[in-house]
């Protein structure tokens, strides 16, 4: 009956130490899996302030690669509200969705921009032409 004693007792600790190795494992897996989320947001972060220069600067007009990336983003940061970490979610969440809202503004402003620089010149030859019609000796062709 000794023997079986100890056999239960040895057969019970390796299942405890199994389970503390399996609950350590599964929250080194959780916090390298957030690590590596918040890797991502960051990357993220930096590419749509790169795209967000190159629309500012004009080199680019197309702003779907932000679109893209702040739906990455949005996804990066839910992982993190499945991993437990509220705090750090919420945070993040509140930061980058004022980001968001700016960029937005800065989109929205800059379309009115590049309407204008299409519009204004053929709005100013009608003005011309319309002058010209109704006062054929003025001087608005300097315009």
């Amino acid at each position: 009956m000794n023997i079986f004693n100890r056999t239960i007792f040895a057969v019970l600790l390796i299942l405890v130490c199994v389970f503390f190795y399996l609950s350590s494992n599964t929250q080194e897996r959780q916090f390298i899996s957030e690590q590596k989320n918040l890797q991502n947001i960051f990357q993220m972060d930096t590419k749509i302030d790169l795209e967000v220069f190159l629309l500012h600067e004009g080199v680019k007009n197309d702003s779907d690669n932000i679109t893209s990336m702040v739906n990455k983003i949005y996804n990066y940061l839910e992982n993190i509200k499945i991993l437990g970490t509220e705090d750090n979610y919420s945070v993040l969440k509140k930061s980058f969705d004022n980001k968001v809202g700016l960029i937005k503004e800065f989109k929205y402003e800059d379309s009115v921009l590049h309407n204008s620089e299409i519009y204004f010149p053929l709005a100013i030859t009608e003005l011309k032409n319309d002058l010209d019609k109704t006062q054929p000796n003025n001087n608005f062709h300097e315009i």
